[in-house]
């Protein structure tokens, strides 16, 4: 062969986890190493693509799944294989590991005697490693993995130690091998290069980890590197956000000193959602915490935190700008939200009107908007502008006209003429978050609005605006009740734990400003839901809160947006320290 290569032996384990354990001690800020499983859909993309993300250190080509009778087959789910020897190079070039996984969920493999485990360490040897032997084909061509990754699930644990030492032999000294623990269904003896444990026990519980197993097996096998094996698709029953993993499981996974990373199933969940999690893990190796902050967490999670400020705040919701984010029902039965802003009207002040709901059934929002007022006492908002520019109030006479346009269409009016989108349903109020088209009469919009009474008007607005930028002039006529300060999107005032004067400078600028009027912190709902300004649960709540909670008008937090929270929990965690 062209090169031969140091030989890998990994084990992918499968352990029933529980409990979620804190534990005291002192955080590492080690980063592990991010590996993801490849070839289980057609749909995920070719393996080449997998490792230009920039985002896996190690690519597991999954399955080898027929072996140790006489016969073999790697099955990659209908990708080419003639195309991945070429990927596999390619990988190799960005410095990426590329190991090929044997076993699987099938039932087409085992071991039966010490001889078919010796026969098959040669067909791997020379069909995907180092060797060649004549008459051995390579699916792979001259292609050289970079080990092999055992996920025995099938066929019990008998002759797997015989296999891995036979590899060992067959890289003639040149191979990293340590052969695993014992997993469920394949024990191979005493150690291995690494081990991937999942992090939740695959029946949908709710606790994230059992430290008593992790530690068990990370002192069992210091010799191998161990690493925390998790779904990538979040509608799986056992994922986990990747706040609360960082947060609340890696900090504490990387105090071993054979923490190795984490290893996502698969790339074709993580393509799916657009590389989120994949991104995430990626973003948090950058991260180091302090555990004082995870054990934080973990007491917020538990409920047992330490006990809020006197004054406890509402919890606000946007909804409206993803149609995988679920119905506004949906939201609102979670329990967690006080608000929800139903997210937005876009076109208005030039005669012509359209709320833009990301491909929401519009036909449905009247129903679930009653049902969030009157089942579950959930107040419901309508919000106008958005970052669109098809909206502007060029004359006092526009101002007017949309205001009487929201009062019969969406409010408790109803004209003849006038189309009501969302049938009888009438929204408790009107958020004005106003990007675009300057600020002139919005003040006559809110004085109109307000002649109509019982009319709950709220502002969305930058942490730093003025009245020439945004709709504070209609934040000025003092008939705005609440106000949204968004504290990301801008560097300027997001934010900071190392410098909080210009995050708690524009909250005073606010709430002095308008000193009667509810002042809530805008925040992103996910790492990924802005360009800055996310703020992870432990800091939020004892950081950022206790700055503006001792304020007067503290009203809360509101999240941009559901899609996100829905996804990140973020909400569901602060719920009870605001």
């Amino acid at each position: 062969m062209a090169r031969r290569h140091m030989s890998l032996l990994t084990t992918t384990m499968l352990v029933a986890v529980v409990v979620f354990l804190p534990c005291l001690a002192t955080a590492t800020g080690k980063t592990g190493e991010i590996a993801v499983f490849w070839g289980r859909n057609k749909t995920e993309g070719s393996l080449k693509e997998a490792c230009d993300t920039g985002i896996y250190t190690t690519v597991i080509i999954s399955f080898f799944s027929v072996f140790g009778h006489g016969r073999y087959w790697t099955d990659l789910s209908g990708h080419d294989v003639s195309r991945v020897g070429a990927d596999v190079k390619h990988c190799q070039s960005k410095n990426i590991p590329v190991l090929l996984s044997v076993g699987g969920d099938g039932y087409q493999y085992s071991l039966p005697t010490p001889n078919s485990a010796k026969d098959v360490a040669d067909h791997l040897w020379h069909a995907y490693l180092g060797g060649g032997r004549r008459g051995v084909f390579r699916p792979f061509g001259d292609a050289v993995l970079d080990g092999v990754d055992l996920y025995i699930d099938h066929g019990g644990p008998a002759n797997y130690d015989v296999l891995v030492r036979r590899l060992a032999g067959a890289a003639d000294g040149d191979a990293e091998v340590r052969v695993p623990g014992r997993e469920r269904g394949g024990g191979a003896g005493d150690g291995a290069g690494a081990a991937h444990p999942p992090a939740t026990d695959g029946e949908g519980r709710r606790s994230l980890f059992d430290w008593e197993d992790w530690d068990a097996w990370t002192s069992r096998f210091p010799a191998s590197q161990v690493y925390v094996g998790l779904p990538a698709e979040e509608t799986a029953a056992d994922w986990i956000n990747p706040e609360s993993l960082y947060y609340g499981v890696m900090q504490r996974a990387q105090t071993a000193s054979n923490y190795g990373g984490a290893m996502l199933w698969d790339r074709g969940a993580d393509k799916a959602y657009d590389n989120y999690y994949g991104r995430a893990l990626k973003d948090f190796r950058r991260r180091a915490l302090p555990l004082s902050f995870v054990v934080i967490v973990l007491l917020i999670l538990a409920g047992t935190g330490p006990a809020a400020a006197d004054k406890s705040g509402e919890l606000t919701v946007f909804w409206g700008r993803n149609k995988d984010e679920g119905s506004l029902r949906e939201a609102c039965d979670t329990g967690v939200y006080n608000t929800v802003i139903i997210s937005f009207l876009t076109v208005f002040g030039h005669g012509r009107y359209w709320a833009d709901l990301s491909g929401h059934p519009v036909a449905g929002v009247g129903t679930d908007i009653k049902h969030c007022q009157h089942a579950k006492n959930v107040t419901v908002l309508l919000s106008i502008g958005g970052d669109g520019d098809q909206y502007s109030l060029p004359t006092p006479r526009s101002a007017k006209d949309v205001a009487d346009h929201l009062w019969h269409a969406y409010l408790g009016g109803g004209r003849h003429g006038v189309f009501r989108p969302f049938g009888d349903a009438v929204v408790d109020g009107i958020d004005l978050y106003i990007d675009h088209g300057g600020s002139a009469n919005y003040d006559e919009l809110a004085t109109r609005l307000g002649e109509r009474g019982g009319v709950l008007l709220t502002a969305t607005v930058r942490c730093m605006d003025g009245q020439e930028t945004s709709g504070e002039a209609a934040v000025a006529t003092g008939l705005v009740g609440r106000i949204h300060v968004r504290f990301y999107d801008d560097r300027r005032c997001s934010y900071d734990s190392s410098e909080r004067r210009p995050f708690y400078g524009a909250w005073l600028g606010w709430t002095a400003r308008y000193a009667n009027a509810s002042v809530h912190v805008g925040l992103p709902a996910a790492w990924d839901a802005a360009s800055d300004g996310w703020i992870n649960p432990a800091a939020l709540v004892f950081d950022a809160l206790p700055l503006v909670r001792g304020t007067p008008n503290y009203g809360g937090v509101v999240l941009w947006n559901r899609h996100f929270d829905r996804r990140s929990r973020y909400g569901q965690t602060i719920k009870g320290m605001l």
